[in-house]
């Protein structure tokens, strides 16, 4: 039920358009979509198996072609973070502008010259890239990375 509720909401988002945009596909002869890539994050996350194998067999099951690790570990390039920050810009954007209380209260904002929103998340790490961030640990002994964002808006 919630892999579903994943699914339709991500296939509501302009994904592929933001994975060519920000670069995330390159070449004309790609495997991984920018849709896949998330899907699969997301399918990896729901089966509390964290590991870039898990996550190559979930992008690998939704393409219809085997993906190593490896080659999973090679695609997480730094032009990467532009295309995830991209997407959950857009998230937060259509959570924000989209939610009914937004419009309701706009008058209320309407006083204001600029918004700040402020988050910050963490997020369980897979165990062989735990020694790359030592200091970011649960009690569990888990290591997490945490993302902190801020989005202005002017009014």
């Amino acid at each position: 039920m919630i892999r579903q509720k994943i699914t339709t909401k991500l296939e509501e988002l302009p994904i592929e358009e933001l994975s060519f945009s920000s670069d995330f596909i390159k070449r004309s002869n790609y495997k991984i979509t920018g849709l896949a890539f998330i899907m699969g994050f997301f399918k990896m996350i729901s089966n509390k198996c964290n590991t870039l194998e898990s996550w190559a067999g979930q992008i690998s099951r939704i393409i219809g072609v085997q993906i190593s690790a490896q080659s999973l570990q090679d695609k997480l390039q730094f032009r990467h973070i532009k295309f995830s920050e991209m997407v959950l810009k857009e998230v937060l954007c259509r959570q924000v502008f989209e939610n009914t209380w937004m419009r309701r209260s706009s008058k209320l904002l309407a006083f204001f010259t600029r918004v700040f929103i402020e988050d910050s998340t963490c997020v369980n790490l897979p165990g062989n890239v735990a020694a790359c961030f030592p200091g970011s640990v649960n009690q569990n002994g888990a290591a997490g990375a945490m993302s902190d964002g801020t989005k202005k808006w002017r009014m």
